[in-house]
């Protein structure tokens, strides 16, 4: 079942200007991967429960950027880390997207394709 979930997030970001967020700049995967662990309930309910130790986003594409409006159009693989092996115990293929507010000072990202 897709979902759709949206997060906001004070980020004081540097050199931006005037371009949209990089797909796989640190703080859009870092919004990825907190968006993943503290929204999704199944993903948050592993953690709670220890079964696994967090998520990485790997394999990240960029599908479009769009300067005017400061959207990035975004793929990748959500890799869920099983912590007795601490190896991947599943990927969950998702799009995202990642804009910038008109002031630059914070990134929205919504997820499509978690589980």
């Amino acid at each position: 079942m897709k979902k759709l979930l949206i997060l906001s997030c004070m980020v004081l970001l540097s050199g931006c200007g005037d371009n949209a967020p990089e797909c796989n700049g640190d703080d859009t995967v870092n919004l990825v991967a907190e968006i993943a662990q503290t929204k999704d309930a199944i993903i948050s309910t592993w953690l709670s429960n220890k079964v696994i130790t967090g998520v990485k986003v790997a394999d990240i594409r960029t599908q479009g950027t769009n300067k005017d409006n400061h959207i990035s159009t975004c793929a990748a693989n959500l890799n869920v880390i099983d912590r007795d092996t601490n190896k991947i115990a599943f990927t969950f293929p998702i799009t995202y997207t990642a804009q910038l507010t008109d002031d630059g000072k914070n990134i929205y990202v919504n997820i499509n394709g978690l589980p």
